[in-house]
């Protein structure tokens, strides 16, 4: 294979990515979305013209791809921004996990432009318990495999008040 066939496989993957990032959402499946979404960009992050500013790409590949993903990241942001507003709401912010139902009014875009209220909203992404970043993937405490970090520094703030709680630290 070739390297413009190998590029041309990898902005097909990406765009095959959001797209199922897209069926998610309509799907009203907002974890898999923010999923989709995340696999998608870091796929994006390894070709510097899909991953940039659409008017700096040199083929229309890469100027669609990189639009591609500049629709799909503005609308993760969407995506993330609500995670934190509606967690805040019920006060839950710090601790509400992944796919988890809070019982918030939400107002949600369907595919065909129509504009729903619903009474619960589903969490599409985990927070680390050491900073409270909101994403996608999380590393797991290795003893008791619930709290979730982004990396081994918030962890090791965390410790402190995460090891009376984890089980398999107790003893």
């Amino acid at each position: 294979m070739t390297d413009a066939g190998k590029l041309l496989l990898k902005g097909m993957q990406i765009t095959a990515g959001i797209t199922l990032g897209i069926l998610a959402w309509d799907a009203q499946d907002r974890a898999t979305a923010a999923k989709r979404y995340s696999e998608a960009f870091a796929l994006a992050a390894t070709h510097t013209p899909y991953d940039s500013d659409p008017a700096l790409a040199r083929t229309g590949l890469e100027k669609y791809v990189a639009n591609e993903v500049k629709t799909a990241r503005e609308n993760y942001a969407t995506l993330r921004e609500n995670d934190v507003l509606r967690a805040g709401v019920v006060g839950r912010e710090g601790d509400a996990g992944r796919r988890e139902r809070l019982e918030v009014p939400n107002l949600r875009m369907e595919g065909d432009g129509r504009v729903v209220l619903r009474e619960e909203f589903e969490v599409a992404t985990d927070v680390c318990a050491g900073c409270g970043k909101r994403e996608v993937k999380m590393k797991q405490c290795n003893k008791c495999h619930k709290v979730l970090y982004c990396g081994a520094v918030c962890l090791e703030q965390h410790w402190p008040t995460h090891k009376p709680i984890c089980k398999q630290n107790r003893a």
